[in-house]
């Protein structure tokens, strides 16, 4: 495990997790990523509940990127999300992340202003205490060559379970670190040939989102 990756671990205790029939989605049971939905979900018993397996969203994905249009709807595709065992009696209780296609030359717009900007390798993202957001370059091969493309692989990690400081720069920092990882595990179920986030992350905020890309060039 990289630096960057044991600065956020801590000793994982228990979680159960909730899965349907075909078996546990490996994107979503990794020890790795557990210690950090720990610390996101500030909780140490958690739940998963799987949407679907590896397989099932390399189907679906691909099955979105054969219909996806410049302009068109976006579909979106859940994996799974995490929440704390013990239930809050009010406010949100879910970490999760999903992973849509977008526009490569006319990308759809961020949505809400994040207050950290990051760059991996090339790859940009912005983050808040809440919602993470990563666009990736995948590269498929056959049919899909022209179509990959002409697109980039959308990702969004939200987090309703946070509760804390408006301005945390750790919680930001977890946030895109969680989303990377995810994001991670879905390019090589998709089988991305470029292979765009086999680097452990170096997790270094920025201001601005031109800081950001100005550091990977």
């Amino acid at each position: 495990m990289s630096a960057a990756i044991a600065a956020f671990a801590l000793a994982a205790t228990s979680c159960t997790t909730e899965a349907p029939d075909p078996p546990v989605s490996h994107s979503c049971s990794d020890p790795a990523e557990k210690k950090l939905v720990q610390q996101l979900l500030k909780a140490s018993e958690y739940r998963t509940t799987i949407f679907n397996t590896d397989s099932n969203v390399s189907e679906k994905m691909m099955d979105d990127l054969r219909r996806w249009k410049p302009g068109g709807t976006e579909y979106t595709t859940q994996v799974c999300s995490y929440s704390p065992k013990i239930r809050r009696a009010s406010g949100g209780n879910t970490l999760r992340v999903e992973f849509y296609w977008t526009s490569r030359s006319n990308p759809s717009k961020w949505g809400r202003t994040s207050g950290s900007y990051y760059n991996f390798n090339g790859i940009t993202g912005e983050s808040d205490e809440t919602l993470a957001k990563l666009r990736v370059q995948c590269s498929l091969k056959g049919e899909l060559d022209g179509l990959s493309k002409q697109t980039l692989l959308g990702a969004r990690g939200s987090n309703t379970a946070y509760e804390g400081p408006e301005v945390n720069q750790k919680a930001r920092d977890q946030q895109i670190l969680f989303t990377y990882l995810m994001t991670r595990k879905i390019t090589e179920a998709l089988g991305c040939e470029n292979n765009p986030l086999k680097a452990d992350p170096i997790v270094k905020a920025y201001t601005t989102p031109e800081e950001a890309a100005q550091a990977g060039s």
